[in-house]
Order: structure tokens, then sequence, then C-alpha cells
């Protein structure tokens, strides 16, 4: 009976306020997607001020932190998240 019922509600709200919870779920995507590339960005920069390595572990960890400023615009586009 619960999930009948839930299974109401969920119909309900989906018929009155389609565009509400469209827009609720775009701004979640938005949300996260700032979220995560933020959080990854400050991670591997303070990493790379921690971290002792040799001339080819830089240069790698240098071209890590390029793909990931470079796929910073691409989320941006794609989910319209402020980056």
């Amino acid at each position: 009976m619960r999930a009948t019922w839930r299974d109401i509600k969920f119909w309900i709200a989906d018929r009155l306020f389609e565009y509400e919870l469209d827009e609720a779920f775009r701004h979640g995507i938005q949300e996260g997607a700032q979220y995560a590339t933020t959080w990854l960005s400050m991670r591997t920069q303070i990493n790379a001020e921690r971290i002792k390595m040799t001339k080819v572990e830089r240069k790698g960890y240098d071209k890590c932190l390029d793909v990931i400023k470079d796929e910073r615009k691409e989320i941006a586009l794609r989910t319209g998240a402020k980056l």
C-alpha cells in the first residue's frame, strides 16, 4: 500500500510541477559538477605543492593539471555550471 501511495504522490507531483522538477534536476547537475570540479582542482593543486617528485613525475603531474583545466571548460559547456 505504501509503494502505491508513493507512486501516486510522485505521479501527481510530476503532473503539477513538471517544469519545477526539471529545473531542480538541472540545477542539481550544475551544482554537483561545479563542486566536484572545484574540489578535484583544489586537491590536485594542494598535492602538487606537498609531494616531492622527480622531473619526469612533475612533467606528468603538470600534464594532469592541464587536462583538468581543459576539461573544466568542457564540463561547463555540457552542464551549464559556472566554473
